[in-house]
């Protein structure tokens, strides 16, 4: 955002399964980096130039994805390298 000049960013907490925000319909921003969770939200993120998701596969939207595998091993360094020795990670069943 420095480096681009008039830029600004919109943080959004939302609950994964409700509809899409009313302000999508007519939002004229360059892009939307989102967990898009639903069909709805897909389509209606879609409709914007530009959508980076990492969480399906099969729509047409450009993807940009998390390094699971890498992520996991840093967690579980920085476990052990701090004595742990029992650890466990809790995640959402069919979730990367």
């Amino acid at each position: 955002m420095r480096m681009h000049g008039e830029s600004s960013l919109v943080w959004e907490q939302r609950d994964l399964r409700k509809k899409p925000p009313a302000w999508l319909a007519t939002w004229h921003g360059d892009g939307i980096v989102s967990r898009a969770s639903t069909i709805d939200l897909i389509e209606a993120v879609g409709r914007t130039r530009v959508e980076l998701t990492d969480r399906h596969d099969d729509s047409d939207l450009q993807l940009v994805r998390s390094d699971d595998a890498v992520i996991g091993e840093l967690g579980a360094d920085h476990f052990l390298e701090s004595g742990f020795q029992l650890f466990c990670l809790c995640g959402l069943s069919g979730n990367a």
